[in-house]
């Protein structure tokens, strides 16, 4: 009778878990993801300091923090995540073991497309700017980053061509 009621509570507790309603689900995504944006931002501003060793640093951190999400908070992101979530450590995995900037940059391109697909469903709780620059990666039609900051500070050229783009798209993520 013990092991009964416990398999019934066990099971009521797994439904109420997964039926949360979708704004909790949308909070725990929010925070669940936290770290990575803030690991991925890092690394933006690293880039756009032309900083090596400060690119190769934010990009252990956010290697770690991939690893690190709770799969089970983040509701209807999981699908999206599950096919990102190999890219996205991919590119950091081979960042975190170079401090080479032209290298950075390249996998920065990637990185930044996927990063860009996870935020259009995995909300960040504040504004960010879907960012465009023609000039590199110019054979291929530009490259592409996400920023806190309206203002262009180019990742890809650093204090080279700092204001080189334009905002392709504002995501309201709040």
């Amino acid at each position: 009778m013990k092991k009964l009621i416990l398999a019934i509570a066990v099971t009521l507790l797994t439904i109420v878990s997964y039926n949360q309603p979708a704004s909790a689900q949308n909070q725990d995504a929010i925070v669940a993801f936290q770290p990575v944006y803030q690991s991925y931002f890092a690394l933006k501003d690293a880039l756009v300091a032309s900083d090596g060793k400060a690119a190769q640093s934010a990009a252990e951190s956010l290697y770690k923090n991939i690893a690190a999400v709770p799969m089970d908070k983040l509701g209807s992101s999981h699908t999206v995540w599950m096919n990102l979530q190999s890219k996205l450590n991919f590119d950091a995995e081979y960042m975190k073991g170079t401090n080479n900037i032209g290298n950075h940059r390249e996998h920065f391109i990637s990185l930044s497309e996927n990063m860009y697909e996870l935020m259009k469903v995995a909300k960040y709780g504040k504004t960010v700017y879907y960012q465009h620059c023609p000039m590199y990666n110019k054979k291929k039609g530009g490259a592409n980053w996400l920023s806190l900051d309206k203002v262009i500070k180019n990742p890809y050229f650093g204090s080279k061509m700092l204001t080189c783009g334009s905002v392709q798209e504002t995501i309201n993520n709040k």
